[in-house]
C-alpha cells in the first residue's frame, strides 16, 4: 500500500509550481494563512493535500485510486501546454491543447474542498424540498440522496469528479478565451483557482449569456473564459496595476482559507485588509462582499 497515491492534492502540484517561488526549482510556495493572518513558506508537497479525498472504497480490504489516477494522467498531459502558455504568453492555437488544458480547468473547478461542500449542500436543498413537499426532485432520487452517509456523499463527489468534469470541459471549450496579463503587478490564486461569475442574483450556469470564469495560471497570465465575445477579443491583454488588483480581490473573495503567491503578501496587504473587514473597491462596484 505504500505506493499507493494516498495524499491527494485537491490543488495539483502542476498547477501550483506556476505560482513557485523560485521559478527554476519549482519546489515552493508563499501561503497566507486567512484565518490567523500569518504568511510562511511551504513546500508544495505540504499544500492542499488530504488522505483519501478522492479514493473510493477507502474503509475496504481493495480502496480504488482510479479517480486519483485519473486526476493524474489529466496533469501529466496538461504540464507541457501549461508550460508552453507560460512562455510564450499566449494561447495554444492547436485544438488539441486546448482541449487538454479544458479538461484540466474543468477538474480544477470541482475537485477542491467546495467542491465537496456544493456536492453537501445538493444534499440539503434536496432535503429542504422534500420536507416542504413542494418542487424537487423526483421522490426516489430524494430518498436515495438522503440516505447517503457523509462518506458515501463523499464517494459521490470524488465520482463527480470524472463525470462532471467531463462534461464541464465541452462548456469551457465553447466559451470565448483570452489571457489577461500584468504588466506591473502580479497575480494570486488560492486553493479554489476557479473563480465563476455572473452580474445577476438568479440562478445560472456556464452556458448563460454574461457568464464569466477567471483562472490565474502564474503571477504574470490570468485566464478569461466568458460566453459573449469580449473586447479586445481573443488572444493576451494587458491589464493596468488597477486593473489586476481589482481581479485578486475576486481571487480573495473566492479563498476559503489559503492564499498562494510566489512571493511576500507584503505589497497587497491593503487587499488583504479589504478582505478582513469585507469593503472595498477591489470587491467589485458594489464595494461589498456577496
Amino acid at each position: 500500500m505504500s505506493d499507493q497515491p494516498v495524499r491527494q492534492h485537491w490543488v495539483p502540484r502542476v498547477y501550483l509550481r506556476g505560482f513557485c517561488s523560485d521559478p527554476k526549482d519549482r519546489k515552493q510556495i508563499y501561503v497566507r494563512d486567512l484565518a490567523s493572518g500569518t504568511n510562511f513558506l511551504s513546500s508544495i508537497d505540504r499544500v492542499a493535500v488530504k488522505k483519501h479525498f478522492y479514493t473510493l472504497n477507502r474503509m475496504s480490504d481493495s480502496p480504488s485510486y482510479a479517480v486519483e489516477n485519473y486526476l493524474a494522467s489529466i496533469e501529466s498531459e496538461v504540464a507541457p501546454v501549461l508550460t508552453a502558455v507560460c512562455e510564450s504568453q499566449e494561447l495554444p492555437i492547436d485544438h488539441s491543447a486546448l482541449v487538454v488544458l479544458s479538461r484540466f480547468l474543468a477538474t480544477l473547478f470541482i475537485r477542491s474542498r467546495q467542491g465537496l461542500q456544493v456536492v453537501h449542500g445538493h444534499r440539503e436543498e434536496v432535503r429542504e424540498a422534500f420536507v416542504k413537499g413542494g418542487a424537487g426532485q423526483p421522490p426516489d432520487y430524494a430518498a436515495a440522496l438522503l440516505a447517503l452517509d457523509d462518506e458515501a456523499m463523499r464517494e459521490l463527489f470524488a465520482r463527480s469528479v470524472v463525470v462532471v468534469g467531463a462534461r464541464i470541459s465541452e462548456r469551457l471549450l465553447g466559451m470565448n478565451w483570452r489571457l489577461l496579463r500584468a504588466t506591473d503587478a502580479y497575480f494570486l490564486t488560492s486553493e479554489n483557482p476557479m473563480f465563476a461569475y455572473h452580474p445577476t442574483g438568479e440562478r445560472w450556469g456556464l452556458e448563460t449569456p454574461g457568464a464569466h470564469i477567471l483562472c490565474p495560471i502564474s503571477p504574470i497570465l490570468l485566464l478569461h473564459l466568458s460566453t459573449e465575445p469580449v473586447i479586445p477579443g481573443e488572444g493576451t491583454f494587458d491589464m493596468s496595476h488597477m486593473g489586476v488588483k481589482g481581479l485578486n480581490g475576486l481571487i480573495l473573495l473566492n479563498a476559503e482559507q489559503f492564499l498562494f503567491s510566489d512571493r511576500p503578501f507584503d505589497d497587497v496587504a491593503d487587499l488583504l485588509d479589504d478582505r478582513d473587514v469585507g469593503v472595498g473597491r477591489a470587491f467589485g462596484p458594489t464595494g461589498r462582499r456577496e
